[in-house]
């Protein structure tokens, strides 16, 4: 049924699997992100990069500065959540 050319493509393509798997993980986008923020216009290259590697969904000019409700980057995302304030919007 199998002959030892099939094992031996069996083998290699086991211990190759990591390293496939490896280089596709490395291809992938990063995971997007919805995030609902408040930027201050004192931060408009915060407001800039999330234009420049997000999905911007939703954007409010109010008198503090701009409600914006995006998809964006996993590293983004964590910066964009920890600089909240209590009472800030964030989600």
């Amino acid at each position: 049924m199998f002959n030892q050319a099939s094992v031996w493509l069996y083998q290699a393509s086991i211990w190759a699997l990591p390293a496939l798997l490896a280089a596709i993980d490395r291809s992938l986008p990063e995971p997007w992100i919805r995030v609902r923020t408040e930027i201050p216009y004192s931060e408009p290259k915060l407001l800039a990069r999330i234009y420049r590697e997000g999905r911007v969904l939703s954007r409010a000019d109010g008198p503090q500065g701009v409600t914006i409700q995006a998809e964006v980057p996993g590293p983004l995302a964590v910066q964009l959540r920890a600089r909240r304030k209590p009472g800030a919007i964030a989600s």
